[in-house]
């Protein structure tokens, strides 16, 4: 669990909620927080984290970075954004298949015209050092919500609809589904 406000992440044991680990996320301008979470499919105590800060409601910011942690302790290379998009690259995270490999998208930015860009998708390898960059589909589709990976098709599902095939960063298909 993420907790706004103190920049924390406590793990929890399931069924019963028993805490675990507790730890810190570091230090950045405001308040951090840990805008996305998610445990590596198979590895309970390995967990991708995407930072945020809060800029007053509704605002935040998102500094774009992911870190990989076990338990509380972090993996010693991570990302902070890519050359082609920056604040905020990494927002919504997914692992694929395997604790090798994981995906990111970024928040669709309004232009000043009024029209959201089309968001970057990101594969991303992992291995005990860290999380690297593998591939940055520019401008890949239209989607400012979390991202799904279903490993019967390999494909990442958009809360929009949108499906991308992580292999080509293509939408593939569109199903009938609004994002908001």
């Amino acid at each position: 669990v993420g907790q706004f406000g103190t920049g924390t992440i406590q793990e929890f044991t399931l069924p019963g909620f028993t805490p675990g680990v507790q730890w810190n996320i570091g230090q950045a301008q405001n308040q951090p927080f840990p805008f996305d979470i998610q445990v590596a499919p198979g590895q309970p105590h390995t967990t991708a984290v995407s930072l945020g800060t809060w800029a007053g409601f509704p605002d935040f910011t998102l500094d774009g970075g992911i870190t990989i942690y076990d338990d509380n302790i972090p993996r010693p290379i991570n990302l902070m954004q890519t050359p082609s998009y920056s604040p905020g690259t990494f927002d919504f995270l997914q692992w694929g298949a395997t604790p090798s490999t994981l995906y990111a998208n970024n928040i669709q930015v309004a232009e000043a015209n009024g029209v959201f860009s089309p968001s970057d998708f990101y594969t991303l390898g992992v291995n005990s050092s860290g999380v690297t960059l593998t591939n940055d589909y520019q401008e890949t589709y239209h989607n400012d919500w979390r991202i799904h990976f279903d490993s019967g098709t390999g494909y990442i599902y958009g809360d929009n609809g949108q499906i991308i095939d992580p292999s080509t960063g293509k939408v593939v298909n569109t199903l009938p589904a609004s994002d908001r």
